[in-house]
């Protein structure tokens, strides 16, 4: 194992974290921590097949609940499944959009919500 995924492999481990499956997406990784009521934001590069972001719980936080904080301004955000939003541009647009989801748990430190935007480019 590369020290690279071994660190993505730690952090991934001890805090709370959200992945893009593998549609036409990458987002860049980050942390956040709904006990602390934070807000982070990201970057993603995506093509026309959009983006499912799935977000999962720890050993020390329990994800309680999500929601669309934020609506794309060329595209949909939809809640899916249990803590998955996917995020489908509107057809044949290319370019920058931005939305936001809300994340809410429970764990050792305490409760809270964490809102985490995103900053997307379309190619």
């Amino acid at each position: 194992m590369n020290l690279k995924l071994g660190l993505v492999a730690l952090v991934a481990a001890i805090t709370m974290t959200s992945s893009a499956m593998a549609m036409g997406c990458r987002t860049m990784g980050f942390r956040f921590f709904p006990a602390q009521n934070d807000s982070v934001s990201t970057t993603s590069l995506m093509d026309a097949r959009g983006c499912i972001h799935r977000f999962g719980s720890s050993a020390s936080m329990q994800m309680t609940s999500h929601t669309v904080a934020t609506r794309p301004g060329h595209g949909t955000l939809t809640p899916i499944g249990a803590l998955q939003f996917r995020y489908m541009p509107r057809a044949g647009y290319k370019g920058a959009d931005r939305y936001a989801v809300r994340i809410c748990g429970r764990g050792n430190e305490g409760s809270g919500c964490s809102t985490i935007t995103y900053n997307v480019t379309i190619e």
